[in-house]
């Protein structure tokens, strides 16, 4: 009886991932939407990556979601291309329009990035890019397009890259 309760929870939160997708394939940070920086599709704290890496194991028909149905799992993998897409079209492309990384969020609409809390400015982010760079790796036969995207990104990293710093707080 605690299995089936249990199925039918994971279910309904798998239908609620879904209900929160943006046509384009983003994800807002909360859902439903609430307005403000929680609209924007977020990058931050892998929330955009481990939702699209869920739907992908499930899609992809791992064992320990053997008991979702068919027709869930069929919804999957068009929801994963769309996320992928929502990854390279938010990535940012310096003066010459090559690309470099991402932000921690960005517009739901202009997939440009935006700030969130105080703390959280307009910035490209070295976490939230190196995560959606290891996504984009996992991905079987990658596109043209993805592997633009990864190495660009590996090419941004490296010319940013702080070498021999140390962070100190006093």
């Amino acid at each position: 009886a605690r299995g089936t309760a249990w199925r039918e929870g994971f279910l309904r939160g798998l239908r609620y991932v879904f209900a929160m997708q943006y046509p384009n394939g983003g994800f807002p940070q909360i859902y439903p939407l609430v307005g403000g920086y929680h609209d924007a599709i977020t990058f931050n704290d892998d929330a955009m990556v481990q939702a699209l890496e869920l739907m992908r194991d499930i899609g992809d028909g791992k064992p320990e979601f053997a008991f979702v149905p068919a027709d869930l799992r069929a919804q999957c993998g068009p929801r994963v291309a769309r996320g992928v897409a929502c990854i390279l079209a938010a990535q940012l492309r310096d003066g010459k329009g090559t690309r470099t990384a991402w932000c921690q969020q960005h517009d739901a609409l202009t997939l440009k990035p935006c700030a969130a809390r105080n703390f959280e400015p307009t910035a490209t982010c070295t976490n939230e890019s190196a995560s959606l760079v290891r996504f984009l790796m996992t991905l079987p036969s990658p596109s043209t397009d993805v592997r633009a995207a990864i190495e660009g990104a590996i090419i941004w990293f490296k010319k940013v890259a702080l070498h021999d710093v140390a962070w100190t707080r006093a």
